[in-house]
């Protein structure tokens, strides 16, 4: 009985990391349209393994959020209204 659970869970893990590779070679060249269900079903999937966090795999560059910078000029002479200004600018972005 022993030996058909062990060889259950070998087979279920061979094909956890079957799949897994599957997904990192057909996501190296996916089309545009396709990335954003991609990545989340590899976030669902990271998400999902029993892992810590230092041994789950990165996601891929495509898949993270992208940061944008904007350049805000103020036009504010008194330092009340700059702070203000600064804070409010600060609030908005997070």
């Amino acid at each position: 009985m022993k030996a058909i659970a062990l060889e259950t869970i070998a087979f279920f893990l061979i094909a956890i990391v079957s799949i897994m590779v599957l997904i990192s070679f057909v996501g190296i060249n996916i089309p545009q349209a396709l990335k954003q269900g991609y990545c989340s079903l590899v976030q669902g999937l990271v998400g999902f393994l029993p892992l810590p966090e230092s041994l789950k795999p990165s996601l891929p560059a495509f898949c993270k959020e992208q940061s944008t910078q904007q350049t805000v000029y103020i036009e504010a002479e008194l330092p009340e209204k700059i702070s203000f200004e600064i804070a409010a600018y600060t609030i908005a972005c997070w």
